[in-house]
């Protein structure tokens, strides 16, 4: 498993976000204000399609 490149490009990656989350762990109702209207424009834009 360990040997396996895209196994590696994924643990990065999800350490990368871990490491994100973290810094944003301060910032906790921005981010979440910016993930419901995040949700509200993917909703709106499925609507008017």
């Amino acid at each position: 498993m360990e040997d396996n490149p895209v196994f590696a490009k994924l643990h990065i990656r999800w350490n990368k976000l871990l490491q994100i989350a973290e810094l944003l762990h301060f910032q906790k109702p921005m981010v979440s204000l910016l993930y419901v209207l995040c949700q509200y424009v993917l909703v709106s834009h499925k609507i008017s399609n």
